[in-house]
This record gives C-alpha cells, structure tokens and sequence, in this order.
C-alpha cells in the first residue's frame, strides 16, 4: 500500500513468466472495490491476457466517475453502451477519451 497525492493505492507487483490471466486479476479488483477509499495498481511483469485485460477495463468503465461517464467510458471501451439507456453520450467526454490514448 502506498500514498500518492493523498490517494491510498493498493499496489500489486507480479514476476510472473507468463502473462496474468482472470484467475490472477480478479482477486487485486476484489480488494480495490471493496474499499471505497482505495484506488489500484497491479503491475505484471509478462503483461496480461485479453480476457484479462477485458474484465479491468468493464471494471472500470462501471466506476468511473460514480456512474456519471457510464455511457461515454463504455461506448469508449466497447463501442456501445453496456446496457439500455436513455441518457445521450456527452460528444465532448468522447473526444476527450479518443484523445488520452
């Protein structure tokens, strides 16, 4: 655990000989999530599978911004919103998302 800018971070650090997979992944999140005050960083040596690399990003896309960016991190990560809703994806949000890459 670390404290960086005011923020606790629950850092994990893996020296693996071959990429993290769900298995090994969904254990950091659990702890991450389950302490709103905490945020995560989970560094993999040999880097992660895509199926890996896809529940961190639906992990994220859930949190972000208590909900508010739902749409617009989903449509960013997924190309559609995960689910049914009424509320327009913000243009400006989007562009800001392509332009972080």
């Amino acid at each position: 655990m670390i404290e960086l800018d005011g923020e606790i971070y629950l850092v994990e650090i893996k020296w693996w000989n071959k990429p993290l997979d769900t298995g090994e992944v969904s254990p950091h999140l659990v702890r991450v999530f389950s302490r709103h005050c905490a945020r995560g960083l989970l560094i993999s040596y040999s880097g992660f599978t895509a199926p890996a690399f896809t529940i961190c990003k639906e992990a994220l896309a859930r949190t972000q911004a208590g909900g508010r960016y739902r749409n617009e991190y989903e449509i960013y990560f997924f190309g559609k919103p995960l689910r049914d809703s009424t509320a327009p994806a913000d243009p400006y949000v989007l562009h800001v998302l392509e332009t972080c890459k």
